[in-house]
Formats: structure tokens, sequence, C-alpha cells
């Protein structure tokens, strides 16, 4: 199946560990700079903070594309849905349908007997919820 430029057997994915922390907080800085210095809200030091503080990662997948680490994702269970928390690309990568590729797996892959994901994009805008057919 391909989405974009990529195609599902081109990434592999790896729970993330304790030990992934800081590479994931430091990829999360490079993902989100060009849109916070857009709105004039850069902070890195307080970026990294932040994802230090709720890094969860039982929760996390790691995105890998020919053994370069490129991105992650948090997936959390919020009763009575799952919530994608954060979805991270590096900007080197992104463009090449990576993170459709991802929201495939992420969406394919029942989670228990749950079939409803929630998406937030800004804590200012409601989430985005998502149910799915029993067939995908």
């Amino acid at each position: 199946m391909m989405l974009g430029a990529i195609s599902l057997s081109d990434l592999q994915y790896r729970p993330a560990e304790p030990e992934d922390a800081g590479a994931l907080a430091d990829l999360r800085v490079l993902a989100m700079k060009d849109s916070l210095e857009a709105l004039g809200r850069f902070d890195p030091v307080r970026a990294r903070e932040r994802f230090l503080l709720g890094f969860e990662p039982n929760c996390t997948q790691q995105i890998f594309q020919n053994a370069v680490l490129v991105g992650f994702w948090v997936l959390k269970p919020q009763e009575p849905v799952w919530l994608l928390d954060h979805l991270y690309v590096l900007p080197g990568h992104q463009g090449q349908g990576i993170g459709a590729q991802v929201l495939v797996n992420v969406f394919r892959k029942p989670i228990g007997q749950a079939r409803t994901c929630a998406w937030v994009r800004s804590k200012a805008v409601a989430p985005t919820t998502f149910t799915f057919a029993s067939d995908l």
C-alpha cells in the first residue's frame, strides 16, 4: 500500500524505552520549531521540558526509516477513547507521507476492544474524534 512517497514497508516502529526520552524531546523541538517560530512562541527549553514531564515510554512508538529515527507518536488510553497525544516527524522527512502511514497504522491496529481515537490538535480546540469500522 502506498500513501505519498512512503510505503508501509519503508517504515519500522519500535516501542520507546525510558532512555529514549532525551532524543525524543530533541526531535519534538526540531519538529515544532518552524510552526512555533511563525507564531512567535518558540521556546526550545520549555518545549523539551514539557515533553519530558509527561513522557510515558509505554505509550510511545518511535518511527524509523532506513534505521534512522525520523519521528514518534504517543497514543494514550483516555476512557472511553484513545488519545493520539503526539505525532512528530523531523522536518527533513516531512511531506513524504510518514505521518499518513502512522495514522494508517494507528487506526488499523485494534487496541483491546477500543475502536475510537481522539486527536487533540491544540488545547484551544476540541479533540477530533475518529470511530472506525471493524473491517479496517
